[in-house]
């Protein structure tokens, strides 16, 4: 995610237009946006900081909860990850910490809304087994979501180009061969959010939905064949692609000068 393709819906709510097309174009009145979804049902003002549902406001919901909820309605029918959803939700959150307080907050968020539309799979927001969460834009066809995902991430220095849709990994100009689906989720991860840490809890829990020491001797396993495959230089585990610091967690670069110092912690 590049400071380009950040957009500011209110002081409080900053949210990632990924690709174009991908924000949901909100309806406009008396020169304020709103955003719908659910059948239109729901309305979110971010300016005023209201939420209404079927004409009523949602009193339950808490500060927190409505950037959540504006964050998740700006890209209606879009899966968002979780560490861009609190990240798209909350200015200057760690990377760690959006992933904690998005999963912490979700039940809390769902409960603000009628029973019909509280349920986890068929409610207002849903979510994608390893992948994200997301508001509906309309009950019909099941809720059915698209991927939110940048079509191709570049980092050290465009060296390496991350492109999940296609399932390809280039590293300097050539293909790299045999990248297995979890090698590839976990370079997505990290390349959502370069030169952020997230701790091996945070990982482990996106990928295989649960943390312990043999999820974490996992990762650590694929860790050492990303590196192995991306070659000396970009392979180093210090002056390469993949870092970690002072083992709280892993990150990428978006360049090979970066130093210890510069990459952002996933502590807040």
């Amino acid at each position: 995610m590049t400071e380009a393709l950040i957009q500011v819906v209110s002081p409080d709510v900053v949210v990632p237009a990924l690709e174009p097309g991908t924000t949901t174009i909100p309806f406009v009145s008396n020169g304020k946006p709103i955003y719908r979804a659910v059948d239109d049902r729901l309305e979110v003002d971010p300016l005023a900081k209201t939420a209404t549902l079927d004409g009523e406001l949602l009193k339950t919901i808490t500060p927190m909860g409505f950037n959540l909820l504006t964050a998740l309605t700006v890209h209606a029918g879009q899966v968002m990850p979780p560490v861009e959803l609190g990240m798209a939700a909350w200015k200057g959150l760690s990377a760690d910490s959006a992933v904690s307080r998005v999963h912490n907050l979700i039940p809390a968020l769902r409960k603000c809304f009628p029973l019909e539309l509280a349920e986890k799979e068929g409610g207002a927001i849903r979510n994608k087994r390893g992948i994200g969460y997301y508001i509906v834009k309309s009950l019909a066809g099941n809720g059915r979501a698209e991927n939110l995902q940048s079509p191709v991430h570049y980092l050290a220095d465009n060296r390496v180009e991350v492109r999940p849709k296609q399932h390809i990994v280039i590293a300097d100009g050539e293909s790299l061969e045999s990248i297995t689906p979890i090698g590839l989720k976990i370079l997505t991860i990290l390349a959502n959010v370069p030169d952020k840490l997230i701790s091996s809890r945070s990982l482990c829990e996106m990928i295989w939905g649960y943390y312990d020491s043999s999820a974490r001797q996992n990762l650590g396993v694929h860790i050492v064949l990303l590196r192995k495959k991306l070659g000396l230089e970009l392979g180093d585990p210090k002056e390469g692609l993949i870092r970690s610091k002072q083992r709280r967690g892993f990150c990428v670069v978006s360049s090979l000068r970066l130093k210890e110092e510069d990459y952002l912690s996933t502590e807040s």
